[in-house]
């Protein structure tokens, strides 16, 4: 184990390297490895006032990209100082959205994203980073292709697991689950390569950011996908819900006992078929035999 002094004196230099510039990889590395995790961390002062600093010299230096962004931690909860506790709390909450990313939950397109992130611990079909930027580093360019089809609370509210495991029973919901429900209910059985990916709660108070996304290049298959308010709309329309449930979700209220299941299928059926209808007359459109009638 390496002394105090060498510590406090490491994490002083790369804090005044950070000042101008940025640190190494390495030097990132032994910071979240070997200072941060260090139990010393904790019970000497000079260690806990070094890494204190070296921590609000990262919050000054944010949201710019760098390698001194993997140093701050994703997962707090009392594993460290009170000072280094709210030093780095202050970090998170100024970290670009992107490096802010703690799971990355994948459809059964897998293979897409399995060899950039596999040296990273996986759930099932999740993958989980408590540092921030690693995700986004691992699966670099890859991950600055995807874009959200949904984005926000909703989609952190969706199915349970982005296998489209759902509530079979009625319960009491709110609009945003039920959108974020039917949009990765969707999204999932187009069979594209997508990613669920949600963020530390510690950047916003109250909610887990999160999106469900997609290639840049497949974002226009769900085009067809209306917003919240005009999914209601239409479910009313169709007779799917009725005008006191349309009401209280467009309003922004919860509605009990609704089946998110039966509601989630019916639209699903009924989004589809419509778009069905709509490539068929576009197709009839594109077809020149219309233009003999005319003549």
């Amino acid at each position: 184990m390496t002394s105090v002094a060498y510590v406090t004196k490491k994490l002083k230099d790369c804090t005044r390297k950070l000042e101008t510039g940025d640190i190494t990889k390495e030097e990132a590395d032994e910071i979240y490895y070997d200072f941060l995790k260090d139990p010393r961390s904790v019970q000497k002062k000079s260690l806990s006032k070094a890494l204190c600093r070296w921590y609000k010299q990262v919050e000054k230096k944010l949201p710019e990209p760098g390698n001194y962004v993997v140093t701050v931690s994703l997962d707090i909860r009392g594993r460290y100082s009170v000072d280094t506790e709210i030093a780095m709390r202050a970090c998170m909450k100024k970290l670009d959205l992107a490096d802010a990313v703690c799971t990355f939950e994948v459809n059964e397109q897998d293979h897409v994203f399995a060899e950039k992130l596999k040296g990273m611990t996986r759930v099932i079909k999740c993958y989980i980073s408590l540092r921030a930027g690693e995700i986004r580093r691992a699966l670099g360019d890859t991950f600055d292709d995807l874009v959200p089809v949904i984005e926000g609370y909703v989609a952190f509210m969706g199915s349970d697991g982005f296998g489209g495991k759902m509530e079979e029973n009625p319960c009491e919901v709110i609009a945003e689950r039920v959108y974020g429900e039917l949009v990765s209910y969707i999204v999932y059985n187009s069979k594209v390569p997508a990613a669920r990916i949600s963020c530390s709660s510690e950047k916003y108070v109250g909610y887990i950011p999160c999106q469900v996304a997609v290639f840049s290049k497949d974002l226009h298959l769900f085009s067809f996908i209306p917003s919240a308010e005009e999914t209601f709309r239409l479910a009313l329309r169709a007779g799917i819900i009725d005008r006191e449930a349309a009401g209280r979700f467009i309003n922004g209220r919860t509605v009990r006992n609704f089946s998110v299941r039966k509601f989630v299928e019916q639209m699903t059926d009924l989004l589809t078929a419509e778009r069905r209808i709509e490539e068929e007359k576009l197709a009839e459109l594109e077809d020149g035999s219309w233009t003999d009638i005319i003549l």
